[in-house]
């Protein structure tokens, strides 16, 4: 008979759960427009080649092959349909079977009941999963995957031929699949290793994850060499100097919104010498591997750990927050579920209070588009005009998906200055069209962009013909003519 505490336990999770499957679905179902990282994608997946997924990508792309050949095939299934949602539904799906993994991974990582709570809180209703969860991007996927492959050591026999040879495909197909697998599956190996596991059967299991990498690496190396890459996330590529500073960074990036970043940085820490202290158990050894060798990728300058490419590792962050509650207290062990309530409280009302922070029907370029389509009575003559990411998405795909019939369409480059627009032709009417992201704390740009449209007003409001269009959602669309 299940226990009137179990059945609070239980009812708790199960509110959590759904909760962070509502918003993920509610937010995907907004079909907010493509912005440029999406579009770019979408441009690499027009080349009629299917070999190309495993080419170097144009505009700055770095996405797994096996993640661009799915796509690729949804793109050549469904290209005339609904494209943002359809791309999306790999992001969606991955982040709400995420949030079971997860659910699976504090069973078998944190003992106190409350401390699980707390982490399904923090990571069912995190910002930035929410957020990637209706983004065409891998992020979701990398943390499913991730987790997976951390819970997988757990199932692992290698006396068990069969069960060796299913792991080990897995491993080496999910390097294809996901990039930061790598750090997973070598955790892994490295926790296997120091639990004195036969070195020969190791080997055997590790052959095809082997043969796998050094395709892989051959394929991909160009990435490792991109002078773009590197200098884009330089911030990312931890030093001794900035060892510190990068972890902060990160923490405060995670808890987008929240308050008390100070507070969950000190239980990490604490949580994380806990984890040393007990490093004989091999969870403590999979956990603490894993940022052994996130760490290792960022200093060698293979893969950054800033912004959206460190998301795949907190789960494991989250577990280390509490792990200094599996301590255990004896007969203090009443008083630390007191403490872990009052801050299971605390961490609920932090992360409720930011549910509305961010709607994404805010971020959608295609309405000033729309508006100027229907506006414009010479569409021969009158021009469009974009910054430069909402240029790419309109003429990579919206100008055709909109049925846009203006002849001409510029791009502003020097964005930060609108007195670029004196030097625009004379004679045309302009129409500037602006999506503002006004409510998105995600996207670095939103304060630049509203300083840059408060200067823009002040110049078009003295230009001829000025008229502002302004949807409930801050998108804009501004026309003047010179």
């Amino acid at each position: 008979m299940f226990s009137i505490k179990k059945i609070l336990n239980y009812s708790v999770l199960a509110i959590i759960i759904l909760l962070g499957i509502y918003f993920r679905i509610k937010y995907f179902s907004f079909n907010r427009a493509f912005w440029g990282d999406e579009i770019a994608i979408l441009v690499n997946l027009r080349n009629p080649s299917w070999l190309s997924v495993f080419h170097p990508l144009s505009m700055g792309q770095s996405t797994p092959p096996l993640y661009l050949l799915i796509s690729k095939i949804q793109y050549t299934l469904f290209k005339d349909g609904n494209l943002e949602l359809i791309f999306r539904s790999i992001p969606l799906l991955s982040s709400i079977l995420s949030i079971f993994a997860f659910y699976y991974m504090c069973k078998r990582f944190v003992k106190n009941k409350i401390s699980q709570i707390i982490c399904m809180i923090i990571f069912c209703l995190n910002f930035h999963f929410i957020y990637f969860a209706q983004e065409f991007k891998q992020y979701s996927s990398d943390i499913l995957i991730f987790i997976l492959i951390l819970l997988s050591y757990f199932h692992i026999d290698l006396n068990n031929k069969k069960s060796s040879i299913i792991y080990s495909s897995l491993y080496a197909i999910a390097i294809w699949f996901s990039y930061t697998s790598l750090f997973a599956i070598g955790a892994v190996l490295l926790t296997m290793l120091l639990q004195k596991t036969d070195i020969k059967k190791l080997f055997k299991f590790a052959l095809p994850l082997i043969i796998s990498f050094i395709l892989f690496y051959i394929n991909l190396k160009h990435l490792a060499n991109s002078d773009y890459l590197h200098t884009y996330w330089n911030n990312g590529f931890v030093t001794l100097n900035t060892f510190f500073e990068i972890f902060i960074k990160a923490w405060k990036f995670f808890l987008t919104g929240i308050n008390g970043t100070s507070c969950y940085i000190v239980f990490f820490i604490l949580g994380t010498i806990t984890a040393f202290i007990n490093f004989k158990d091999s969870r403590n050894k999979l956990l603490l591997a894993s940022l052994a060798f996130m760490l290792a990728a960022s200093a060698m300058h293979l893969y950054p750990f800033f912004g959206r490419t460190a998301l795949y590792l907190f789960p494991v962050f989250i577990i280390l927050l509490v792990k200094v509650f599996d301590i255990d207290l004896k007969r203090l062990e009443p008083y630390k579920n007191i403490v872990l309530t009052i801050l299971c409280l605390f961490v609920f009302m932090g992360f409720w209070n930011y549910k509305n922070l961010h709607n994404y029907k805010f971020v959608n370029i295609k309405s000033p588009i729309l508006t100027a389509q229907q506006v414009s009575e010479d569409k021969e003559n009158d021009i469009l005009v974009f910054l430069k990411w909402d240029y790419v998405t309109y003429e990579a795909y919206y100008k055709d998906k909109l049925n846009i019939t203006f002849k001409h369409a510029l791009c502003m480059d020097q964005w930060f200055y609108p007195e670029e627009f004196d030097s625009l032709p004379k004679g045309y009417t302009y129409y500037f069209a602006m999506s503002v992201y006004d409510k998105d704390p995600n996207c670095l740009t939103s304060k630049y962009k509203k300083q840059y449209l408060l200067r823009l007003l002040n110049w078009a409001e003295i230009q001829k013909d000025y008229k502002l269009y302004l949807d409930d959602n801050l998108n804009v669309l501004i026309r003047f003519s010179k």
